[in-house]
């Protein structure tokens, strides 16, 4: 009997310090979550007090940009005026001195406009007078080939005869050369066309004469208060009227 006490108290003991080793297993197990609870509501003051502390230090640093930008707004600012009230004053100097440039310019342009247009004058004149030379040296030209007419071939006779001699060709080669020989005026030179017919002894010369525009259309030129004015004259009609008649008898040169 009393080994089955013994038996049973032991039983009741295990089971009694088993009962215990659970309660202290499940006191240390919240004990455990508590503690980490406590760790965990730790970490999670330690990082609000950081971002906290994040957040200020971020809003000083941005009260501080906001600042030095005010600051450097402000310089900024600053130069700008002083840029600008610099500029005004060179601006002010500058047109002072354009100013003084300007009556100064204007002054002396008074004074060369007078000269200028004396010279004017002159060389107008004088422009006037070398176009007047020109023109009448050039009709003088135009009167001296109806006037002093080339006698024709007969300075050429025995060598245009000797020529003959030679053929069809060596004559009019030789006709040819005589007609390149005659000196005109400029202008006035135009083509030829020859051709000789031996069974007719006929010479055919084709001249192309020249035109209207060879004969100036003015007598002289005056200065009249400006430009030079060309004065209308009868030159033209003169000229025309005796080449007129000159092809009427024949255009012999």
């Amino acid at each position: 009997m009393a080994r089955k006490k013994s038996l049973t108290a032991q039983l009741l003991q295990a089971y009694q310090e088993a009962k215990k080793a659970k309660a202290a297993e499940e006191k240390r197990r919240q004990q455990e979550e508590a503690r980490r609870a406590r760790a965990a509501e730790q970490e999670r003051l330690r990082k609000e007090r950081e971002a906290a502390k994040q957040e200020r230090e971020q809003g000083q640093r941005w009260a501080a940009a906001q600042r030095e930008k005010k600051r450097q707004d402000a310089e900024r600012k600053q130069k700008v005026e002083q840029v600008e009230r610099d500029l005004a004053r060179r601006q002010a100097a500058r047109e002072r001195e354009a100013e003084q440039k300007k009556k100064e310019q204007a002054r002396q342009v008074q004074q060369a406009a007078r000269l200028a247009k004396q010279e004017q004058v002159e060389q107008m004149k004088a422009e006037a007078q070398q176009r007047t030379d020109e023109v009448q040296a050039r009709a003088a030209a135009l009167d001296r080939v109806l006037i002093d007419r080339s006698p024709g071939l007969r300075n050429h006779r025995e060598a245009v005869e000797q020529a003959l001699g030679g053929g069809a060709t060596a004559f009019v080669e030789a006709v040819e050369g005589v007609l390149a020989g005659c000196g005109y005026p400029p202008g006035l030179r135009r083509a030829w066309r020859l051709a000789y017919a031996p069974e007719s002894r006929e010479l055919m010369v084709d001249v192309d004469l020249p035109g209207q525009d060879v004969i100036p259309s003015v007598t002289g030129y005056r200065y009249k208060a400006a430009d030079p004015v060309p004065l209308e004259n009868t030159i033209r009609c003169c000229a025309l009227r005796r080449c007129h008649s000159v092809r009427q008898r024949g255009g012999t040169h």
